[in-house]
C-alpha cells in the first residue's frame, strides 16, 4: 500500500481541487491554503517559482503550515545543533580528508527520524516541481482525494496516477 497518492499534470495547466477541505474533508467555505514546493535548488531561480491554492478551512490551513513550519525549524535547529555543539568535540579524531563526509552523515543521521515521520505520516498534501519535464506532482495522502483531484484535471495534455 502506497504512503501517499502522486497525480503528474503539467506546470502550465491550472489545477482544479474539490471544493471540500484537502485534510477533513469538511466544507473549505472558500478558503485557500498557498501553498508552495520546499525550497530547493532547482527552484532558486525565478522560472522555476510555483504555487497553488488549496482548499482548507481556516483550522486545517493553520494546521498544514504549523506542520510544514515545524519541520523546517527542527531540520535548522538540528543542522545547527550538530555543526555547534557536536562537531567541534568530534573533529579532532575524525582525518582531515573525512570531515565533510563525517560532518554529512552527522547531520543526515540526526535527521533520519523527522525523514522517517515525513514517509511513515506524509503531509495531507506536497508539491514536487520538475523543471525538466515542466509538470508537478501533486502527491495526496487520501487517494479517494487524489482520484477526485485527477478527475476534475482530465481535461490536461496528461493526468498520471501513481
Amino acid at each position: 500500500m502506497p504512503l501517499s497518492t502522486d497525480v503528474n499534470l503539467p506546470r502550465n495547466h491550472q489545477a482544479r481541487f474539490p471544493s471540500s477541505c484537502i485534510q477533513c474533508n469538511n466544507d473549505a467555505n472558500g478558503n485557500t491554503l498557498r501553498l508552495r514546493p520546499h525550497l530547493t535548488l532547482s527552484l532558486i531561480n525565478s522560472e522555476s517559482r510555483f504555487s497553488v491554492e488549496i482548499p482548507a478551512c481556516q483550522r486545517c490551513s493553520l494546521q498544514i503550515r504549523f506542520r510544514r513550519t515545524c519541520l523546517v525549524l527542527i531540520s535548522i535547529v538540528v543542522v545547527f545543533g550538530v555543526m555547534f555543539l557536536v562537531w567541534p568535540h568530534l573533529k579532532n579524531f575524525v582525518p582531515d580528508h573525512l570531515h565533510k563526509w563525517t560532518i554529512i552523515g552527522l547531520v543526515l543521521t540526526c535527521l533520519l527520524p523527522f525523514i522517517l515521520f515525513s514517509v511513515f505520516f506524509p503531509p495531507v498534501i506536497d508539491l514536487e516541481v520538475d523543471t525538466l519535464t515542466h509538470s508537478v506532482d501533486y502527491q495526496f495522502r487520501k487517494s479517494e482525494y487524489a482520484a477526485s483531484f485527477a478527475k476534475l484535471n482530465d481535461d490536461a495534455d496528461w493526468v498520471k496516477i501513481e
